[in-house]
């Protein structure tokens, strides 16, 4: 999907095709990013906002996604969690921002080239990216899955018992 994306020439169709096939988000948290739909207060929509959610690491040089609960940008029923973005989606995507770009309501358009393009039959076809995440998971270390769960914000319980125990000295 990504290098259909590209080949459309639209450059928010290719940064939430981006988001959406490396790094995992849910239909949902994309559009409160981005104001899909309705566009909910704090979502993506200039230069100012675009700060608060993409925020910069500077011990580690990396930028991350600040998802959280209590603002909708994380799922009801999951946690708060960085999401962790690679340089190069992270500077197109404030380029896009900072040059008047807007990703509302992109989301949708993402769908429809999935299914334009007969790579799901899934009603939801972002969903799919999701369960690509999911089905990798399956090939993958018990760290990496972890490390996976906290990105698509499952199995909390999991994670916590994990650091819980590294804080004790057990693992």
């Amino acid at each position: 999907i990504k290098d259909i994306a590209v080949k459309t020439g639209d450059m928010a169709i290719e940064i939430v095709t981006r988001i959406g096939s490396q790094f995992y988000l849910r239909p949902q948290e994309v559009n409160a990013l981005f104001g899909g739909g309705k566009v909910k207060k704090g979502a993506i929509t200039d230069a100012i906002t675009l700060g608060e959610r993409l925020k910069f690491d500077k011990d580690t040089g990396e930028y991350y996604f600040d998802l959280k609960v209590n603002d909708g940008t994380a799922k009801s029923g999951t946690f708060d969690r960085y999401v962790y973005v690679d340089k190069g989606t992270a500077n197109l995507l404030i380029d896009y921002i900072n040059n008047g770009g807007s990703l509302k309501d992109v989301m949708a358009k993402v769908g429809k080239l999935i299914k334009n393009n007969n790579l799901s039959d899934n009603k939801n076809a972002f969903y799919d990216f999701r369960k690509r995440a999911k089905s990798t998971g399956e090939k993958i270390s018990f760290e990496e899955q972890s490390i996976m769960d906290y990105m698509l914000g499952h199995n909390k319980n999991r994670i916590d018992a994990i650091y819980k125990g590294r804080r004790e000295g057990l693992t």
